[in-house]
């Protein structure tokens, strides 16, 4: 067992450590799906990018069956956000630095009973 573990390498990583999916019916069955990701831009590793594009899985509502895999393309925003907080009670720490970006389509989602999960 000592043997197999002297073969590993040191691994670097750049981590997601949040991110939120949000969608607006456009009428009909068009909806703008938005993607927002963020990345530990103090921690992680520097050339680490984001993803272009990033798979989005469409399953059925009603039994969780994959139907299709969407490539939303990178929006090739790289920004840096800004962790100044209003509360004077709650202190960032020096080393905090948080990366985001985003991705958007529009899917053609028409009805489906139990709906859909993404």
């Amino acid at each position: 067992m000592l043997l197999s573990l002297s073969f590993f390498n040191r691994v670097q990583a750049s981590h997601i450590v949040g991110g939120e999916m949000t969608y607006r019916c456009l009428g009909g069955s068009l909806y703008q799906i938005q993607l927002t990701i963020f990345r530990d831009c103090e921690n992680g590793f520097p050339q680490a990018y984001f993803d272009d594009p990033v798979p989005v899985g469409i399953f059925a509502g009603s039994n969780g069956a994959l139907l299709s895999t969407e490539y939303i393309p990178w929006s090739g925003i790289d920004d840096t956000l800004d962790l100044a907080l209003a509360n004077p009670c709650f202190v960032v720490p020096p080393n905090v630095c948080i990366h985001t970006t985003t991705y958007s389509t529009v899917l053609n989602l028409p009805f489906r009973v139990g709906g859909y999960h993404l």
